[in-house]
């Protein structure tokens, strides 16, 4: 499932009042970072897939000239959507969302 102009809130049952930016861990991005910095740094440019799939490739130092076939093969598998991902408070605490035509 992708989104598309879209904007996803915070769940209302959520005990979430504010959020941080998430830092990397034993100094390595998370997941959680990658995100947050693809989304914060271009601003309604990427689509939820993109976003997971540009994920995938730096948190895995993939070169992202690998072309469609490995797109291809990312997505064969399943993927949960934000409200599943580990930056998804993070995301919503900033102004930034998905959006690609």
């Amino acid at each position: 499932m992708s989104y598309k102009d879209t904007f996803i809130t915070i769940s209302e049952d959520s005990p979430v009042t504010s959020a941080i930016e998430p830092v990397p861990k034993n100094q390595k991005p998370t997941i959680a970072s990658i995100e947050y910095h693809l989304i914060k740094n271009n601003p309604y440019k990427f689509t939820q897939e993109d976003v997971q799939f540009n994920t995938y490739l730096i948190k895995n130092q993939i070169e992202h000239n690998q072309g469609d076939h490995l797109r291809d093969q990312f997505f064969a598998k399943p993927k949960a959507c934000f409200r599943a991902s580990p930056s998804y408070c993070f995301i919503v605490s900033d102004y930034c969302f998905l959006e690609k035509e």
